[in-house]
């Protein structure tokens, strides 16, 4: 799917912001359930991006949250935090915006986690991959494949 949505981008001046939102929420569901880091990081980015397509086709509460929250996983503080600021000026009052405001504060916290965990994992899988490369052959008691 991420394949068939990049060629897509490469393919239209003007992506379907309809299409953008649902492939957005299924990236975002990918990387939710991503086997390895890069995985994960891949499926955030593209649903920030595809997030932002459809956030800028129609910038509402709904769709400019949306992007903080992808943006802050994506490790983009900076982007998250403008398109919050967007939000939470579309807000249809105070209250509302207090809210926005304290959800977005809570997945900034959660986004900047998930930075450092995610360090932390592409860290551990690279020392794992090396590890691997050193002892190809190595079996589950640690002796050579085909070792009697």
């Amino acid at each position: 799917a991420q394949d068939v949505w990049r060629r897509y981008l490469e393919q239209t001046d003007d992506p379907n912001p309809n299409a953008a939102q649902l492939v957005a929420g299924s990236f975002f569901s990918l990387a939710e359930n991503g086997d390895t880091v890069r995985e994960i990081e891949e499926s955030i980015e593209d649903a920030a991006r595809a997030q932002r397509i459809a956030a800028e086709a129609r910038p509402n509460v709904g769709s400019l949250s949306t992007l903080a929250i992808y943006e802050y996983f994506n490790g983009n503080f900076a982007a998250g935090n403008a398109a919050a600021r967007r939000a939470e000026a579309r807000a249809s009052g105070k209250a509302q915006r207090k809210q926005i405001e304290r959800q977005m504060a809570q997945y900034r916290k959660r986004g900047k986690a998930w930075r450092k965990q995610a360090a932390k994992y592409a860290k551990l899988e690279r020392k794992r991959g090396k590890e691997q490369l050193e002892n190809p052959f190595g079996g589950l008691s640690g002796s050579p494949a085909g070792a009697p």
